[in-house]
């Protein structure tokens, strides 16, 4: 405050509050752009963008949205363990996602694809009650079959309808799965085949 006077600055008002803000956002910029650029998960020019500002409403909005991606890397981090390169592409989808929005848009939602390989520990570590996988075929305008759409669904719960004509006893399935160490899942398999309707034509 001094910097070498000998009197001390008038301190009367909301000045020293306003230092005191001020203290706090600078603090704030600088933990959040340490977190980001020591990790070499942004670069320095686009971390910057969100470092400058001319009011205090405008420093606010700006460092929202990089605890934002603070946030976001640090559940990354922790819950799914993702590569550098990964996490590295992310924050910077999500930097340039947050650039283009405004103050009234901060609550949003991040998408971006991860690759398969960098979930796989994550998957095998899992016991899901279930997986599904939908494909879907386009046909072709000019033919009758304009598609066709298959479902497959694994699941470890059995349908009551199909319990007693195909599946064995509770108490037997309880002893064969406590013997494996594992859930036996069922496979159904749903295919639906879209075709032209056809009607007949007039004066036939």
């Amino acid at each position: 405050l001094v910097r070498g006077g000998e009197t001390l600055p008038d301190l009367s008002g909301s000045l020293p509050l306003e230092m005191l803000i001020e203290c706090g956002l600078e603090k704030l910029r600088r933990d959040y752009s340490h977190t980001l650029l020591n990790s070499e998960l942004a670069a320095k020019e686009t971390v910057s963008q969100f470092l400058v500002s001319d009011t205090l409403e405008q420093a606010v909005e700006m460092l929202t949205k990089l605890h934002l991606v603070v946030e976001l890397t640090a559940l990354s981090q922790t819950f799914l363990s993702l590569p550098p390169d990964t996490l590295r592409t992310m924050v910077h989808s999500a930097l340039a996602s947050l650039t283009s929005i405004s103050w009234d848009q901060v609550s949003h939602t991040f998408t971006f694809p991860l690759p398969t390989h960098t979930l796989r520990e994550q998957l095998a570590r899992l016991r899901p009650d279930s997986w599904q996988v939908r494909l879907t075929t386009v046909g072709d305008k000019n033919t009758l079959c304009k598609g066709v759409e298959t479902v497959a669904r694994l699941m470890v719960d059995k349908p009551r309808e199909l319990i007693e004509q195909m599946f064995k006893s509770k108490e037997e399935e309880d002893d064969e799965e406590a013997g494996r160490g594992e859930p036996e899942y069922l496979l159904v398999i749903l295919s639906e085949i879209k075709r032209t309707v056809m009607r007949p034509e007039e004066g036939v």
